[in-house]
């Protein structure tokens, strides 16, 4: 089926949902699996060798042990980390603007988008996207969509690097007039270009035209870009005025990980080290506390963690990032965390005894479906 414009993250997600489902029964008639619905998972402690899971549910309060634990928890977004990552490009927001999360706003239909903007446009207020990822030009086209009849004449897209574009291969990114590092922009274990850091998909169509003509999609609505680290030495000016100038800014900088509450077996708090573009961890996922420890034995990818280049899959050099495409995690990125997995229960561990344990799982894969 051909869409003239993206679909409704919300029938996004119905489809994803109805898509789990299916696989999750898959599962647990094929492996047995223990699914656990409506399960929290409340504090999770490290204690040598084995974690200690804390978890409220249906059946009430238990604690399970193991010593593989994976977490895909999903992401948020919150304002002050956006309000922050300008500050630290030396641009500020004006105190009255109102911030909407791209998250939310991706899940209106063009009713609900014209009841949150109307008050912008009746003001013939500035409307300004943050970030340069696939979210951001979503963004743009249900926007343009949604409002150009409305009144919307112009969109406002501030971004800190440069917009790069997915293409499978060198000659086709050439076939395209699309201008490319052949040393710093391509893949050397694929040969694609901007395999990690492009635009793909619908994304790729909407910020092509964006970077050709100005527009958005086939919309008549308009699109002013500034790059703010990197690029002409003249945009970052005029994207502090444009900040200055709105009325209201979409969030579409980032996520932070959804985690439960970690602690240590002393009862001290684990922080997770951060890095550009989530939580700074290896290939497989395992990432360092605060110290620079490895977590041997948590795994965490999605939203808001991403993973680790692996040199083996391979990334163009220029991608500094982490891995968060829905392609790489279904097929080679999460083959690594589950070899890592497999590997870290495939080797007999001394496990000490717990009093008060309800209930224990030494080696056992368990699935949350919350």
């Amino acid at each position: 089926m051909a869409y003239q414009s993206a679909p409704q993250l919300s029938d996004a997600g119905l489809l994803m949902a109805e898509a789990a489902r299916l696989v999750l029964d898959h599962i647990v008639q094929r492996y047995g699996v223990k699914v656990w619905s409506g399960t929290t998972i409340n504090e999770v402690v490290s204690n040598g060798d084995t974690f200690c899971l804390h978890v409220d549910g249906p059946y009430g309060k238990r604690r399970v042990r193991c010593r593989a634990l994976v977490l895909n928890l999903g992401g948020r977004q919150d304002p002050q980390r956006l309000i922050d990552a300008l500050a630290g490009q030396g641009l500020a927001l004006p105190g009255n603007v109102s911030i909407q999360s791209a998250d939310r706003l991706l899940r209106m239909n063009a009713v609900q988008l014209r009841e949150v903007f109307g008050p912008a446009l009746a003001g013939k207020g500035r409307i300004t996207i943050v970030g340069g990822s696939h979210s951001a030009f979503s963004m743009l086209e249900n926007l343009a969509d949604a409002l150009e009849f409305a009144g919307l004449q112009k969109l406002t897209l501030i971004h800190r690097s440069r917009i790069r574009l997915f293409y499978e291969s060198v000659e086709q990114a050439q076939a395209a007039g699309y201008l490319f590092d052949a040393q710093h922009d391509v893949c050397p274990v694929s040969g694609r270009v901007n395999r990690s850091g492009g635009l793909r998909y619908r994304a790729l169509d909407i910020g092509r035209e964006a970077l050709c003509s100005g527009r958005v999609g086939k919309t008549g609505v308009r699109v002013q870009m500034f790059q703010t680290l990197g690029g002409r030495p003249d945009d970052h000016e005029p994207a502090r005025l444009a900040l200055a100038d709105s009325a209201v800014i979409v969030q579409c900088s980032g996520y932070q990980p959804v985690l439960p509450t970690l602690k240590d077996a002393e009862g001290n708090f684990i922080s997770l080290r951060e890095t550009k573009g989530g939580l700074e961890s290896d290939a497989c996922g395992c990432p360092l506390d605060q110290q620079g420890r490895r977590m041997k034995g948590l795994y965490l990818f999605g939203l808001g963690a991403g993973l680790g280049v692996d040199p083996h899959l391979g990334s163009e050099p220029a991608f500094d990032g982490r891995i968060y495409g829905v392609w790489q995690f279904h097929h080679d990125a999460s083959r690594a965390v589950v070899e890592a997995v497999t590997s870290r229960l495939s080797c007999p561990a001394a496990v000490p005894e717990m009093i008060g344990m309800d209930l224990f799982m030494q080696a056992a894969l368990h699935i949350q479906a919350g």
